[in-house]
């Protein structure tokens, strides 16, 4: 029972950080567009968006021991997409300001500078007042205000339409939700929010503190795309039932010649063409400032905690020059979304200019990163670039297709980065069952070089037919795994490379089963299995080494000493770098790579004859330094200690800072 309520007290929270501008006033617009149905169309993928989002969170939760772990891994597997999330936030902070301006205090006849401070102080004061820990009792305040609201608004509008002597009338729509229009609409809608929750930080920060507190994620998104239904639901269907008083009115003809109704409500309400009871006014508004309010306070916790931890991280030589604590604080991000929202009015934008990147842009990070987040946090395989154009050019799909109202072109827009990061993900899949299913043969370093253009000659007789059966039952389920077309291709490269393919998969893996009749006839097949593995080995990103504690690593009292730890780091460390420039020669290189700081934190003790894993990765580099993260391992795979390094690169010759060199970077670039 009491994780029960926690969880609608969560929920609460959740629904009234997700109620921006863009749910808010697009509730109304779909409803008015396309009536009931366009109204449903939008809410209900919303809430399910929520909800799917808890589901996963959950659990990705759970396989993390700790909440700090689970912080600690989605600042891991977002870090590469961090400037994009950053995006995500400003943009949904923007467009909540822009919205407040466009559709609430304009109409309201609210002078622009009063309403600045109103909206920008209130939600300041309350994110500093209310951090994450305590603002789902500032929200669960504000959600009763919210339903008191709702109901005083409906009921005087209800005694309004009494008196009017109307009936129970709604808006049929300005066009069908059964048409090609509407799928225009219909298939970003569908996307943008089925995945929008995972780039949103805000969420992020809620499913975190709720595992803090020992909470359910899965049960608080439940409860959360509940109160959010209702909450938009109710928007939409009063919007439905007020437009009929005066339509004509209420609809004002936009900019862009295409059809807008987000401010009918706010207009009927305020304008005094048309009489609305004073009390529906003051409760409507009521509505509106509380939706938003608990919006922006939620993205001002929300981006004070990621902006600090990111600098509190970062190497970047922009935080010599820039205060830390400026770096750190959502003030600067508040005010420049207050001159984004400003400079849209005399441009007359609408709504939907900021939806767009939100139904396509936005897409094909927000499919990456749920991949990464919930199932491979190691999944690198996609560049920034690529993923910027295909967001860009999707982008662009969408703009051309709303303002010239071709339905399949926003409807591509949101398809294309949505295809393409499914694609991406599926062919990394495939790349990691082939490497499973071809290890790397031995290789002889006596061997004569062959001829130009001449093949090696199969081994014959060196496997055994269960080896070649496993080979192509796993090469056989790795083109299983992605579409016809993309499999027969790589059917033909593999066959083009060698035409027979279960001979030299065989051959292969006859290193790791060798035929019994030819034990003992020269040097064993497993020799450079166990040379790779004294040298080391890579497990995704991580460099990894395993080997035994003995007495020389203890101290008096028996177990390690801590200082050997330390030691231990540096010795793989020298590996991984061996293993990644193997070229490299301290007699003539030009630079030498010191070591700038390290940290290390102590979990667990171990003691003599433990089997320790020593692993080390590249977690991020700059212009001028690199930061490597360890983890020190038992045979349980429990944490002993873990910590982070900083190199720097210096010249050989005078010992003088330098940037860090190109084959550097070109070396740790696939480790990072």
């Amino acid at each position: 029972m009491f994780r029960l309520s926690k969880a609608m007290l969560w929920g609460t929270s959740i629904a009234l950080s997700w109620t921006w501008g863009l749910g808010l006033f697009l509730s109304v617009q779909m409803a008015l567009h396309f009536g009931l149905g366009g109204l449903l169309a939008f809410v209900v993928p919303n809430a399910i968006g929520l909800m799917a989002f808890g589901l996963l969170t959950e659990r990705i939760s759970r396989r993390q021991p700790t909440a700090r772990d689970f912080e600690r891994h989605f600042f891991t597997t977002s870090h590469s997409l961090r400037y994009v999330i950053l995006v995500y936030q400003f943009v949904a902070i923007a467009l909540t300001f822009f919205a407040v301006f466009r559709y609430i205090f304009i109409p309201m006849g609210l002078g622009l500078p009063l309403g600045v401070l109103l909206a920008l102080g209130g939600a300041l004061m309350l994110g500093e007042q209310f951090p994450i820990r305590r603002i789902k009792w500032s929200h669960l305040v504000m959600f009763l205000l919210v339903v008191v609201s709702m109901t005083v608004a409906w009921l005087s509008f209800r005694h309004f339409q009494a008196g009017q002597e109307a009936g129970w009338t709604m808006w049929p729509g300005e066009e069908r939700a059964i048409s090609l229009t509407f799928l225009g609409f219909f298939v970003p809608i569908v996307l943008g929010f089925l995945v929008g929750p995972w780039l949103d930080i805000q969420q992020w920060q809620r499913a975190i503190q709720i595992r803090r507190e020992e909470g359910t994620i899965r049960g608080s998104y439940f409860f959360g795309g509940i109160f959010f239904f209702c909450v938009l639901l109710f928007h939409g269907v009063l919007a439905l039932m007020v437009l009929p008083v005066n339509p004509a009115q209420l609809l004002v003809p936009a900019a862009d010649g295409l059809f807008h109704a987000k401010d009918a409500v706010t207009r009927f309400a305020f304008l005094p063409d048309f009489g609305a009871p004073l009390l529906f006014a003051i409760f409507y508004a009521a509505f509106l400032f509380l939706c938003i309010l608990s919006t922006l306070d939620s993205g001002y916790v929300a981006l004070k905690w990621y902006l600090r931890e990111l600098t509190r991280k970062s190497e970047h030589i922009i935080l010599s020059i820039i205060p830390e604590t400026a770096m750190r604080s959502p003030v600067p991000v508040f005010l420049a979304a207050v001159g984004i929202g400003l400079v849209g009015l005399p441009l007359r934008w609408e709504l939907e200019y900021f939806v767009a990147f939100y139904a396509s842009f936005s897409i094909g990070y927000a499919v990456v990163f749920l991949f990464r987040s919930t199932f491979s946090p190691q999944f690198t395989n996609f560049t920034q670039t690529t993923l910027f154009a295909i967001g860009a050019f999707s982008l662009g799909l969408f703009g051309v297709g709303y303002f010239d109202q071709q339905w399949y072109l926003m409807a591509m827009g949101a398809l294309f980065p949505a295809v393409h990061g499914i694609l991406t993900i599926s062919g990394r899949a495939v790349v990691d069952d082939l490497q499973r299913a071809m290890p790397q043969p031995p290789q002889d370093d006596q061997a004569e070089p062959l001829p130009e253009g001449e093949q090696p000659p199969p081994a014959s007789g060196s496997y055994s037919g269960r080896a070649a059966e496993m080979a192509l039952h796993a090469l056989e389920n790795a083109i299983k795994r992605i579409d016809p077309k993309l499999g027969s291709r790589v059917e033909e490269v593999i066959h083009r490379v060698e035409p027979s393919v279960a001979h030299t998969l065989a051959s292969i893996l006859s290193t790791m089963q060798p035929d019994p009749s030819e034990e003992g006839n020269g040097r064993p097949l497993h020799y450079d299995a166990e040379v790779e593995h004294a040298k080391g080995h890579f497990e995704g990103k991580w460099f990894t080494h395993t080997f035994q504690a003995t007495y020389q690593d203890t101290n008096s009292v028996g177990n390690i000493y801590f200082g050997q730890y330390v030691m231990w780091v540096g010795k793989v460390r020298e590996m991984f770098f061996r293993a990644c420039m193997p070229e490299f020669d301290l007699n003539d290189t030009p630079f030498y790579i010191l070591t700038r700081s390290i940290e290390h934190k102590f979990n667990m003790e171990a003691k003599e004859f433990d089997i320790i894993t020593v692993r080390i990765r590249i977690h991020s580099f700059n212009r001028k330094f690199a930061t490597l993260e360890h983890e020190v391992l038992n045979r349980a795979k429990q944490v002993l200690g873990k910590g982070r390094q900083v190199l720097m690169v210096v010249n050989s010759q005078d010992y003088s800072l330098r940037d860090l060199p190109q084959e550097l970077r070109t070396a740790f670039l696939p480790h990072v």
